[in-house]
């Protein structure tokens, strides 16, 4: 007769290989199904009102998929469309300006040498 322990171990073998590979499998995929929303729940999500959410989606100023009639948003998606729309602060807008204008000093130095160089012979005039 076939010892009954040998046989529990092989299954409790087979059942944790197979709990393993869907472990694997699970960490794997893209998306999980939690983070799929529909309009109603982006709504939630985001506090405003459904009507303004199909009017964000149509616009493609969230982002927003759509299949058989319905709409739907993946919440990993709306929240990096939040971080994205982020306000600068006075400091770093000032400091964008100034490497701006920077730039522009340098290009129009460059033109007057480039213009003085070619026209220096001929006497033209410079800006």
């Amino acid at each position: 007769m076939e010892n009954p322990f040998k046989s529990i171990e092989e299954k409790l073998d087979k059942l944790q290989y197979t709990v393993d590979e869907l472990q694997t499998n699970n960490t794997t995929n893209h998306q999980p199904e939690s983070d799929l929303l529909d309009v109603k729940q982006a709504s939630k999500m985001l506090k405003l009102a459904e009507g303004t959410i199909y009017n964000m989606a149509i616009k493609a100023t969230i982002p927003s998929y759509k299949k058989f009639g319905k709409r739907y948003f993946l919440k990993s998606e709306l929240l990096n469309s939040i971080k994205e729309g982020k306000l600068k602060t006075k400091t770093v807008i000032s400091q964008e300006v100034d490497v701006v204008l920077c730039g522009q000093k340098n290009e129009v130095s460059q033109v007057r040498n480039k213009t003085s160089v070619k026209g220096g012979a001929k006497g033209s005039t410079s800006l």
